[in-house]
């Protein structure tokens, strides 16, 4: 943990981070915040604020919020406020509230979302989303999808709810 002020709770095997903080969890997560930073090294837990980001080495998951809660033993990030993902240089996702499971590679929110598909040339507004990263398959409701949005003259298409195939570009 690097930071501009450092507490370390004994009693309760806490470290609290206050300011400008840098610190790296099992050398596969790293993690920046403005504000304050909070590890229960029993739990092995981090909560973290303002512009908080998390960085999964190994996979190129980034993920930047207002606020971060972290679980390791689950693997698992939960986001308060908005929150921007780019993730393994595919995907770029723009969202509020979000669920990540690592282990499983899913990513969801119940709140509008935008995803830029970047390897599909595709822009998705979406709501209720759920986005398995391993499967490449994208679930949700009251879509937009802007098909070769970086050309000028592209497709554009309105579903009430629908399961997309990235992977193979089907619907």
């Amino acid at each position: 943990v690097n930071s501009e002020e450092i507490i370390y709770l004994k009693d309760k095997e806490t470290i609290i981070s206050l300011g400008l903080t840098n610190a790296f969890f099992d050398k596969l997560y790293e993690f920046k915040s403005n504000k304050e930073l909070k590890i229960d090294i029993i739990k092995e837990e981090i909560h973290a604020l303002e512009n908080v980001e998390f960085f999964d080495v190994a996979k190129n998951y980034r993920i930047i919020s207002d606020e971060i809660y972290f679980f390791k033993k689950l693997e698992e990030v939960i986001t308060k406020g908005k929150t921007e993902a780019f993730l393994d240089k595919k995907y770029f996702l723009k969202s509020n509230n979000i669920s990540f499971f690592n282990k499983t590679k899913i990513i969801k929110s119940k709140n509008k979302a935008q995803i830029i598909d970047k390897k599909n040339d595709s822009y998705y507004q979406i709501s209720n989303f759920n986005l398995s990263l391993g499967d490449e398959i994208l679930k949700g409701e009251n879509i937009s999808i802007n098909n070769d949005y970086s050309k000028p003259l592209n497709n554009k298409l309105f579903i009430k709810s629908g399961i997309f195939d990235l992977k193979n570009k089907s619907f």
